[in-house]
């Protein structure tokens, strides 16, 4: 296994300027993408949470105003996420959704930056990766998120996309995450009380039409055998992961390329991730598909361009790692092939959690 880069994060100042530099980028790209789309587009997949802001700012329920197959907005699905995305979001809902798109992805590729730097230059090219390009210019939030997993600082932004910030917790095993995301979750509920009813009622309703399981795919529970690797932080990511509900998009699955420890595979796994959108368009072309359709074409290749090369490469690697006290105690009873060690071949445990 090749050795973790130490701990030496860079000067501040540089990293907020390689961060601002990227955040830029992907403001002009975004940008050019939405004029040469024209209003059709609206923000892509950002309209569904410029909707949501809209709503809150007139004093609507997101659940009530975005209703499935609605003709009223582009991309009527109703609004499967959590008020807190809807909450953290509100200021955007004051700027048109082709200057609110560009604008936030502009910020959530920045933030992402300058936590790949948190520790090193050595994660900056995961910026090149397909999920990262994907979720960019699809107008995702997923960036954000995975950020967190960096900083769990920045754990408050966990709840704007819930499935991935549960992923973050399993990563993470950070109090300050946790505390952070389910503040946000009660701050949300204290503003609007009965959101959580009226979000589980639309999500139960037609959640099943937009996300896919992965290990519920042919041959998708191989994954769980990382679960042999539980000291590992990227272990705990992958098996999380693959348990939760996603889009078969390719950006979803942006958390995964923290499986990179090094440099060299920072490269790596930057350049494999695009082989999952490469073999997809192959095989469906780039022509319209029914989403259905598309999603069930999509997922045996991420899973087996993603997720199973994962498992084989947190497989090679020992079960060593340090969690938290309370797991270590559990720990103890476990068989000792399952066992683990408790030392830590990267970073302690403390410098996750101060992220």
């Amino acid at each position: 296994m090749a050795p973790r880069t130490v701990y030496n994060p860079p000067a501040l100042r540089r990293r907020l300027l390689i961060a601002l530099a990227s955040g830029l980028a992907a403001w002009v790209i975004t940008t050019l993408e939405l004029r040469a789309g024209g209003a059709y587009l609206y923000a892509l997949d950002f309209t569904t949470h410029w909707r949501a802001a809209d709503a809150m700012i007139r004093g609507y329920s997101p659940y009530l105003v975005i209703n499935a197959f609605s003709t009223l907005y582009p991309f009527g699905a109703g609004y499967l996420y959590m008020l807190p995305a809807a909450v953290l979001l509100m200021p955007f809902g004051y700027l048109s959704p082709q200057t609110a798109m560009p604008l936030f992805e502009g910020i959530a590729v920045a933030v992402f930056a300058f936590a790949l730097m948190r520790d090193g230059y050595w994660r900056l090219p995961l910026l090149a990766s397909a999920p990262l390009v994907y979720g960019a210019l699809a107008g995702q939030t997923v960036p954000l998120v995975t950020a967190a997993m960096l900083m769990p600082s920045l754990g408050w932004l966990a709840p704007i996309k819930h499935s991935t910030g549960a992923a973050g917790a399993a990563y993470t095993m950070s109090p300050r995450y946790i505390a952070f995301a389910a503040g946000t979750v009660l701050v949300s509920i204290v503003i609007w009380p009965w959101w959580p009813a009226q979000w589980w009622a639309e999500r139960h309703d037609i959640a099943e039409k937009y996300y896919h399981v992965p290990i519920f795919a042919v041959g998708g529970a191989l994954v769980l055998l990382v679960v042999a690797r539980w000291r590992r932080p990227e272990a705990r990511l992958l098996a999380s992961m693959a348990c939760l509900p996603q889009t078969m998009l390719f950006y979803d699955q942006l958390p995964l390329v923290l499986i990179a420890q090094n440099y060299r595979q920072s490269l790596n796994v930057a350049a494999a991730s695009w082989i999952a959108p490469a073999v997809a368009i192959l095989h469906s072309g780039v022509g319209p598909m029914n989403r259905t359709r598309l999603f069930d074409a999509n997922a045996p290749i991420i899973l087996l361009c993603y997720y199973l090369p994962c498992l084989l490469v947190v497989l090679f690697r020992p079960n060593e790692g340090r969690v938290p006290t309370w797991l270590e105690h559990t720990a103890a009873q476990f068989p000792r092939w399952l066992r683990g060690r408790a030392t830590s071949t990267g970073e302690p445990l403390k410098q996750i959690q101060d992220g």
